[in-house]
């Protein structure tokens, strides 16, 4: 029998466990498809806890709500958890409602794969309403080019359409990689680099960790332009231009797109956008093999967390499959 509770009385619950810290938590609804447990942590942060069977994808972190996926020993298999903890008392009752969100949708899913998935839209929605309008950074639209660049080669060396492509990209959702074909747990992590770069910035140690899948990781080369002729200019418009033209389904890849670039607080529009333009080298796909130079969850030492790292260039060279210098499917000047 779930329990029904509003937020006034989630917030009086919270309140009541931060006076033993760490030491206590409430099992909210365990009649849900992934059972909720709240409580608040050793320094004094409300949480929401939700268990799970199979582990959770990885999700942002808020600038007031840090998430967190942990492994745990449960002898009814729930284990995983998905937590969300408030850092700022002032929001509790803001935390609360997107927790009763959370509660709601996970209580008319039939399946636990199917609450998942509503919790990662919740999320979603929340951040995409409560976004700033704050600018991307170069950057960071370089990021995104290059992994949007990336889907035509990954199309061309699987076999697959750039529809199909488009929909595993799970990079701007907070996935470890940024595309991620599930059912054959294929992932393929890309990052944009310059043509002189010397290194490579790995984000977390889950970002080449392949304990339970195979990854790719693909290095695609944007350089600022020089001004010669020999060179492929793109901006971002004309890359999703070059993606739809060679789309089964324009409309559905758009979607993907789009969603994908609201998600990241990206304008396609934005002065920014428009009028920065990258000149495309080449895209190098390496295998991570066992032997790949690379940190991985089993590596690092407990208490370690928010853990980043670099691989120098040089030291990936063994493990090239492929490198491309046509990395787009149709010419630009076509």
């Amino acid at each position: 029998m779930g329990l029904l509770i509003d937020s006034g009385s989630l917030e009086n619950l919270w309140r009541q466990l931060a006076k033993r810290l760490g030491t206590e938590n409430q099992e909210l609804d365990l009649s849900l498809r992934l059972p909720v447990v709240i409580g608040c942590t050793s320094e004094c942060r409300p949480y929401i806890m939700l268990l799970c069977n199979t582990r959770p994808k990885a999700l942002n972190s808020l600038k007031a709500i840090d998430v967190r996926v942990t492994a745990r020993q449960s002898p009814i298999k729930e284990n995983w958890s998905l937590t969300f903890i408030l850092k700022d008392w002032s929001l509790l009752h803001a935390f609360a409602e997107i927790c009763l969100a959370f509660i709601e949708r996970i209580r008319r899913s039939s399946s636990e794969r199917s609450a998942l998935r509503e919790i990662y839209a919740t999320m979603d929605q929340w951040r995409r309403l409560l976004k700033t309008a704050d600018g991307t950074g170069i950057n960071t639209l370089r990021g995104i080019c290059g992994e949007l660049l990336a889907s035509f080669e990954i199309a061309k060396l699987t076999s697959r359409s750039v529809d199909m492509t488009c929909e595993a990209w799970t990079g701007p959702y907070g996935a470890p990689q940024d595309y991620s074909f599930e059912s054959e747990r294929c992932y393929w992590e890309i990052k944009t680099i310059h043509s002189n770069a010397k290194r490579i910035k790995i984000s977390s140690p889950e970002q080449l960790d392949t304990s339970n899948r195979r990854i790719n990781l693909v290095t695609v080369v944007l350089n600022e332009p020089s001004g010669t002729n020999e060179e492929h200019l793109v901006n971002l418009s004309r890359i999703i231009e070059l993606l739809l033209r060679v789309s089964d389904d324009p409309y559905r890849t758009g979607l993907c797109i789009d969603n994908g670039l609201d998600t990241l607080g990206l304008e396609q529009y934005s002065d920014l956008a428009r009028h920065t333009m990258f000149a495309v080298g080449a895209a190098t796909v390496y295998a991570v093999e066992e032997d790949f130079p690379r940190v991985t969850v089993k590596t690092v030492p407990a208490g370690i967390t928010g853990l980043t790292y670099e691989i120098e260039t040089a030291a990936m060279k063994p493990f090239i499959t492929s490198s491309d210098t046509e990395v787009m499917a149709v010419s630009p000047e076509e």
